[in-house]
């Protein structure tokens, strides 16, 4: 009789601790729900925005000023390829090689020249311009859309490496 009480007592603790893991779980998962998310799951470019330092201008107004002959345009891509394609007297800063690159083109770039930035990724255009900042840099802005949109508007695309001799 003992073992079977002693069974059926083990049964019912067992069942109660099920029961409490049970509804920690619930809880835990109620409150994760509840929660506001900290990181977006998908980019909004509404976010990124706000973030950026440098104003963003549209494919069109940079090719009124490249055709006007009013800004200078810096491309920040790392590892260009011989045929890449570009936009034709562009200047080469890379991130990786700022320093050297700035130092390849500081007799052609001045700290009021407007300038306009583009590269695979927004993000690497504005840390380009972020250092180009620090040094005193005034007018960047940068290519919204990248060489797509540039394309896209009209504007011309070179398929050499003539930057930064």
């Amino acid at each position: 009789m003992r073992e079977a009480v002693g069974t059926g007592a083990c049964r019912r603790t067992v069942g109660e601790a099920g029961l409490v893991l049970a509804i920690a779980l619930v809880a835990a998962l109620a409150s994760w729900l509840a929660r506001t998310p900290r990181l977006p799951l998908a980019a909004e470019r509404a976010v990124y925005e706000f973030e950026l330092k440098q104003p963003l201008i549209a494919a069109a107004a940079a090719l009124a000023h490249y055709e006007a002959g009013s800004h200078l345009f810096v491309d920040t891509r790392a590892g260009l390829a011989a045929g890449a394609p570009r936009i034709p007297g562009a200047l080469i800063l890379r991130p990786e090689q700022f320093d050297d690159d700035l130092a390849a083109i500081i007799d052609f770039i001045a700290p009021e020249d407007p300038i306009v930035l583009y590269g695979d990724r927004l993000q690497a255009a504005a840390a380009v311009a972020g250092r180009l900042a620090e040094r005193g840099y005034l007018e960047l802005s940068l290519l919204d859309g990248g060489l797509g949109a540039w394309e896209a508007a009209g504007g011309p695309l070179s398929r050499g490496r003539e930057g930064n001799r």
